[in-house]
């Protein structure tokens, strides 16, 4: 699994700057959890086949908020039970 652009500097007109925050390489469905550093629960990414291994997440909590700046981690699980976490930070 791999996360780009790392780190993501939304708005920034800059090298890591992107409508989104890319997960690639994913298992063939599941969902992407992201978590504060702190354990609190951010938003929720589903995938499935149709998604070719890829999703975007747009840095928007569950609540529509953009995210602050910082480091969050991606909690990923495969519908056929196996997971994986990932670290990533946000610029603004």
């Amino acid at each position: 699994m791999r996360i780009y652009p790392i780190p993501w500097k939304p708005g920034s007109g800059a090298r890591f700057d992107s409508p989104g925050l890319t997960f690639d390489n994913l298992p063939a469905s599941g969902a992407i959890h992201i978590l504060t550093l702190a354990g609190e629960h951010v938003a929720d990414i589903r995938f499935d086949g149709s998604s070719a291994g890829t999703a975007t997440w747009d840095g928007r909590t569950k609540h529509g908020r953009r995210c602050a700046s910082g480091v969050y981690f991606a909690k990923i699980v495969s519908d056929t039970g196996g997971s994986m976490l990932a670290k990533f930070a946000i610029e603004r």
